[in-house]
């Protein structure tokens, strides 16, 4: 894959960058021709998707919780990855890295819930806390339902097919199917998830992605010049657990600035939950979206999360300075235990035969000071 030709400080956009986001340029429609591919490799101790199109490049590990592990353009790395001094750590916290799949999302107060009269009980994972944490699937292997590439895109799809054989299923004894499709091209990396209710009782359906993203997105970038903007609605009150207590308090500084024009990602230590306020962007709709942006390199990296994700958490592992993880979920942290209506918390009940599907977006633009070059994805 080509290298950019990256300008680095606060200097003016580089115009390369320029014209191969910009995909009704001539510049990306070669680029989007350079190569089209899916096919299967060896990385992180075991099989692995790489998938390239339209001048990017994508890592699914479906060995390792169907995690999308890195998307790339040239030498810009948008997705945090294990360096390999970070393989442990990797294994021990997957959540860290790329877009683990969280079902349910985040916590579960000492890893139990009711949901329509019936009662689960989850591992206590996070013993400081007595919390169930991250979900099911997050370190389970998932099936590759299909892969392939056509002229202008490349595709994979995994899933896990529940019933009474797999392993989660004494946990939570659903028939079900939960796929994530991705597909890759010129416009950057779409996400499709479907679940389907194959079982008679109606299933809790609470899903959320821990994506992480590099700051910087390149060794010529610096820290410094970015910024993150999240259309933050209200903040979740929490208590000593990390738990929302079911009250909500109006943003501080920090996400005031987030949620309007934008704050340095490590403007303070993150570890905060938040309904999502979607924004009017121009002459489009509401759009539920974050933006990360290199004022220095002049690049936009939008992650577009769609309206079925009415929540959002932000946490940057204390401000330690390279990367951040903003969190879309379709329900609030712990919403099967929130003392208020469905409306309020997220918490969706499948019934039986039900299918659910959302659909995510994630793409670069060159950003020129304000504004950007470059078309949104579109079919």
């Amino acid at each position: 894959m080509a290298e950019l030709s990256l300008t680095g400080g606060a200097g003016p956009p580089n115009r390369e960058l320029m014209r191969l986001f910009d995909v009704s340029s001539p510049d990306a429609e070669k680029a989007g021709n350079r190569t089209t591919s899916c096919e299967e490799v060896a990385a992180y101790g075991g099989s692995a998707l790489r998938l390239q199109a339209g001048g990017y490049e994508a890592l699914l590990l479906p060995e390792r919780g169907g995690n999308m592990i890195s998307l790339s353009y040239g030498s810009l790395s948008f997705l945090r990855s294990p360096r390999p001094d970070q393989e442990a750590e990797f294994a021990e916290k997957p959540s860290r890295y790329g877009i683990p799949v969280l079902f349910p999302p985040n916590r579960i107060g000492d890893g139990r819930f009711t949901a329509a009269g019936r009662r689960y009980q989850f591992p206590v994972n996070e013993a400081v806390f007595n919390n169930h944490i991250h979900g099911l699937f997050v370190r389970l292997p998932w099936t590759v339902l299909d892969q392939g590439a056509g002229r202008n895109e490349a595709y994979a799809e995994v899933g896990q097919l529940v019933d009474e054989t797999h392993p989660v299923y004494g946990l939570f004894p659903h028939h079900f199917e939960l796929r994530i499709r991705y597909t890759l091209a010129a416009h950057g990396l779409k996400q499709r998830v479907r679940i389907v209710n194959h079982g008679e009782k109606p299933l809790p359906c609470m899903l959320g992605f821990h994506t992480a993203f590099n700051v910087p997105f390149s060794p010529q970038g610096n820290p410094a010049d970015y910024t993150v903007k999240v259309p933050l609605g209200e903040h979740w009150v929490t208590d000593e657990r990390m738990l929302p207590t079911g009250r909500m308090q109006e943003l501080d500084d920090a996400d005031r600035l987030v949620a309007s024009g934008g704050a340095s990602p490590f403007a303070k230590e993150w570890a905060d939950y938040y309904t999502a306020c979607p924004r009017t962007a121009g002459r489009v709709g509401p759009v539920n979206a974050m933006e990360l942006i290199d004022r220095g390199l002049g690049i936009k990296l939008v992650y577009e999360a769609g309206e079925a994700y009415r929540h959002w958490v932000l946490w940057n592992d204390s401000a330690a300075g390279d990367f951040i993880c903003v969190e879309p979920q379709t329900c609030a942290v712990n919403a099967a235990n929130l003392p208020l209506p469905p409306e309020e918390t997220g918490l969706l009940m499948l019934e039986a035969g039900d299918v659910w599907e959302a659909e995510s977006r994630l793409y670069a633009e060159a950003w020129e000071g304000g504004g950007s070059v470059g078309g949104r994805f579109e079919e």
